[in-house]
């Protein structure tokens, strides 16, 4: 990569190696970042639980470094595809079918519902 390029991440953290991204952002190698994500988010949830998150506490502090808060795909379309997906998933629930894989957030659940739900009152 040429010295001085920038790399913007909206997708998952870990599609970059963190510390390598932070070195060369330290040695001025890398010219500056824009991420979206982070390494270990959104499962960890860790900045939210604890209040800090190191990786996060890092990139904060770095002059050449621009973190939005997992929102940089919102526009007009976006919204409106994530609206039009989750009500499509609802809809296939409730006409007897199921979510998409993708959609299965906990796979718990699903065990749970292919049982018919026998724990419940």
């Amino acid at each position: 990569m040429r010295k001085g390029a920038y790399i913007i991440n909206v997708c998952r953290g870990e599609v970059v190696d963190t510390p390598a991204l932070i070195s060369a952002l330290r040695t001025h190698k890398l010219g500056g970042i824009a991420i979206d994500v982070i390494e270990g988010e959104p499962r960890q949830n860790s900045y939210l639980r604890s209040g800090s998150n190191p990786v996060f506490d890092t990139f904060r502090k770095m002059p050449d470094v621009l973190i939005t808060p997992h929102s940089a795909f919102t526009s007009t379309r976006s919204v409106s595809d994530v609206k039009r997906k989750g009500a499509a998933e609802i809809k296939s629930v409730l006409e007897g079918g199921f979510p998409r894989e993708i959609a299965w957030i906990n796979p718990e659940v699903k065990k749970i519902y292919l049982q018919g739900f026998p724990h419940l009152p």
